[in-house]
């Protein structure tokens, strides 16, 4: 189950799957029949610092940053190979930009992402996998959505031992050309990892890193910013599963201080 880059870094703190909790990429084996899940995540970002070019923190515009996301996902396993996992998915990103320095407000709905997924279980506990996404420029321009096309890559992994998980990814980050000013902009890649703790069957605290770089283009800088994350997953029977975490950024160069709450709730049948 993936998510995309949907808002350029150098203009909203949040890595692009910052949102991300454990588990995010535990698909399944041996379907008898295929899945459908609706995914529902939500954070808010109170950009209220900056990293400069010397990683130094500086006072920033008051801006708080509202973002949805619900996703619906469709997979299933290879009769030949039920340990292989094919599946497909379409998100539809809804945004909220409150600029209380300069008292503006914008909001609407943002480029959607659609593609696919392929994964693999090596073990009954663990999966390998990789995405193929597309950005559709159809979005608000109010939002910076409808100007250009983007393709998001990501190979992800999970494990589980016990009571304890591990999830990572890598993702890649190609934007097309501005219909605007014919410009492309700087390419960008991240990494985010989560190590959780199951408790209970109820509870799992889970701990969080992320990473996030753009190449220098267009006349910007390179920037980076590394975030720490601290949070909690409840799982519910019937499918259902919640989970909540803050983030904060720790150290970055030439871009706005991750200062977010993002939580997911999860639907599978």
């Amino acid at each position: 189950m993936l998510l995309a880059c949907f808002f350029s870094p150098a203009a909203y703190a949040e890595t692009s799957r910052g949102f991300i909790g454990p588990f995010e990429y535990q698909l399944p084996g041996n379907l008898s029949k295929p899945i459908n899940v609706v995914v529902q995540y939500g954070y808010i970002d109170r950009e209220h610092k900056q990293w400069n070019g010397v990683g130094n923190k500086i006072g920033a515009a008051n801006v708080d940053v509202n973002v949805g996301l619900t996703k619906y996902v469709h997979a299933w396993n290879l009769e030949s190979n039920p340990d292989v996992g094919i599946g497909w998915e379409v998100i539809a990103p809804l945004l909220s930009v409150q600029d209380k320095t300069a008292r503006t407000t914008s909001s609407g709905l943002a480029d959607p992402v659609a593609g696919g997924f392929v994964w693999y279980k090596p073990t009954k506990d663990s999966t390998i996998g990789t995405d193929f996404l597309f950005q559709v420029p159809v979005g608000s321009n109010t939002v910076g959505g409808g100007d250009r096309w983007r393709i998001i890559q990501s190979v992800f992994g999970t494990v589980k031992s016990d009571n304890l998980n591990y999830t990572a990814d890598i993702v890649w980050d190609w934007p097309g050309k501005s219909t605007g000013t014919r410009t492309t902009a700087a390419k960008t890649w991240s990494t985010h990892h989560r190590v959780g703790y199951s408790v209970t069957a109820l509870l799992l605290p889970y701990i969080g890193v992320d990473y996030e770089r753009q190449e220098a283009k267009n006349g910007q800088p390179t920037s980076y910013e590394a975030v720490g994350n601290l949070g909690l997953v409840l799982t519910f029977p019937a499918g259902y599963t919640f989970a909540m975490h803050y983030g904060r950024g720790f150290r970055g160069e030439n871009r706005a201080q991750t200062n977010s709450i993002n939580a997911r709730f999860v639907y599978a049948w």
